[in-house]
């Protein structure tokens, strides 16, 4: 992705909306080349997801993850403390009662 403002990168997905669940030659989403890019900032990852939530809880036909494990993945691969407790935080929550998590974020 390019670099663009927050408000940009805003009107980018809402003008491509219907592009987000439109797969590659490789069959990955664009949320799954977002998060395997060393190159797109979290935020920007997490304002994909939101965009789609469906793209959440696909696989990565490359890597057969999805994004919530494949992020944690590169913030263990680069061994950032922070980062790895605040995902691994995450994980066990959902791990811990996915439904009423997922019931409390539809909300």
């Amino acid at each position: 992705l390019c670099p663009m403002s927050p408000t940009q990168f805003s009107g980018f997905l809402s003008r491509y909306k219907d592009d987000l669940f439109r797969e590659d030659d490789k069959g990955r989403l664009p949320l799954h080349v977002a998060v395997a890019s060393e190159r797109v900032r979290f935020e920007r990852i997490l304002r994909i997801a939101e965009a789609d939530p469906r793209a959440s809880s696909c696989l990565d036909p490359v890597t057969g993850l999805c994004p919530l494990v494949a992020v944690a993945s590169k913030a263990n691969a680069r061994h950032d403390a922070a980062v790895l407790e605040q995902t691994d935080a995450l994980y066990r929550l959902l791990r811990a009662d996915p439904g009423t998590i997922i019931k409390e974020l539809v909300q």
